[in-house]
């Protein structure tokens, strides 16, 4: 099993580690373009279900990287961003004054949907159809199935976004890309132990 660590630590073997996460932190900035970011993570999820030991690919197809960031970007958005409105209504319904307390019925909202986010684009990548891939009782069992192994990796990312602040975009594609790899090669992993033949 490949920890957090040895994939992290990956990245700075590359002689081209600066100028990839250059790239990828000045297009975070941008209105639209910024699609192509996720599609980057979409290939970093593709290159784990393959097996593809950890690199960051190349800027290039940026076509392809164009349309995998929009198929992404639904799956971010139902799996991601309609749960985290879900419990920001939740607190204010919970707490009328705003106060630190408020916030606290979205502590679980902020841990949960990237891993829900990370199954949700490993079932896309199967037969990329997005009915396969809000099937809810399936990411429940595959998350269920991970025994917590994906719950570290997610806090550290959140830590890293907290940290990197001051430079949220490469913090953000820095953290994703590590995150989304690790995340497909936990359900990778998963798969395999199930002889691959059914869901994890």
């Amino acid at each position: 099993m490949i920890t957090l660590e040895q994939v992290s630590k990956r990245i700075f073997s590359d002689p081209s580690w600066f100028v990839k996460i250059l790239m990828g932190g000045i297009l975070m900035c941008l209105p639209v373009i910024n699609l192509v970011v996720l599609g980057y993570f979409y290939r970093m999820a593709s290159m784990a279900r393959k097996g593809e030991s950890f690199s960051l690919p190349g800027w290039n197809d940026w076509k392809v990287l164009f349309v995998d960031g929009l198929r992404c970007f639904v799956i971010f958005f139902i799996l991601g961003f309609l749960p985290l409105l879900v419990g920001f209504l939740l607190s204010r319904l919970l707490f009328w004054i705003p106060s630190p307390l408020s916030y606290l019925p979205l502590i679980p909202f902020f841990i949960l949907v990237w891993p829900f986010v990370g199954a949700g684009l490993y079932l896309f990548q199967r037969q990329e159809n997005f009915q396969d891939t809000f099937q809810l009782p399936i990411l429940i069992r595959m998350i269920e199935a991970s025994k917590f192994q994906l719950l570290l990796p997610t806090l550290a990312f959140l830590g890293f976004l907290l940290v990197g602040f001051p430079l949220l975009p490469f913090a953000f594609f820095i953290g994703g890309s590590l995150l989304f790899y690790f995340y497909a090669t936990v359900f990778k992993e998963l798969e395999i132990s199930t002889n691959g033949t059914r869901e994890v």
